[in-house]
């Protein structure tokens, strides 16, 4: 009898044990724990800098790539925010609407895709250069374009330009531009 139980727990020891190593391997596939929450590194005074991931359209991220053309609604302002370094932000109320940079855009999964179409020339009534804030008053419902590289805001119907920012590198600098009411911040420093 004693011989069988040594042959059984030598059976399950057998079958157990590669379970047990082959799940410990995988838990620790991740790194620490804090390694993984781990601040990001700080970044000049006066700047903030946005990390993350790109997830897939089904994780619970509000943003998707958003190369293209967009039918996005507001609460009758927005805020874009220009970085030295090409990254242009455009948020409602502190939400990301939309981000473009020379890599990758990004728009907020609640605004709708539009049929790619040519939009007319436009003339910004301002402008300004180099990193900075604008606050600006805008319709209800604006079309937000993220083609080229650069991101355009513009009035639905009539295609009339709002505000602008020119982050590709095919400009000399990175500047904003608007023909809208805004209010302008700029960078301390």
């Amino acid at each position: 009898m004693a011989g069988v139980q040594a042959l059984r727990h030598d059976v399950v020891v057998r079958c157990f044990t590669p379970c047990v190593l082959a799940s410990l391997a995988f838990a620790g596939c991740g790194g620490s724990v804090a390694q993984r929450d781990a601040p990001p590194a700080e970044v000049d005074a006066g700047r903030t800098a946005i990390t993350g991931e790109l997830r897939t359209p089904d994780a619970r991220t509000p943003l998707v790539q958003g190369s293209g053309l967009w039918h996005c609604d507001t609460p009758g302002r927005l805020e874009l925010r220009l970085s030295p370094d090409g990254f242009a932000s455009l948020s409602i109320d502190g939400r990301l609407l939309a981000s473009v940079s020379a890599r990758r855009s990004l728009i907020n999964r609640a605004c709708t895709s539009q049929r790619p179409e040519p939009l007319p020339s436009f003339r910004a009534a301002r402008g300004a250069g180099g990193e900075s804030s604008l606050r600006c008053k805008v319709p209800q419902r604006v079309l937000v374009d993220l083609r080229d590289g650069d991101l355009t805001v513009r009035e639905p119907g009539r295609r009339r330009f709002l505000l602008g920012a020119a982050v590709s590198p095919d400009h000399l600098e990175v500047a904003g531009y608007w023909s809208t009411s805004c209010s302008l911040r700029r960078a301390a420093g």
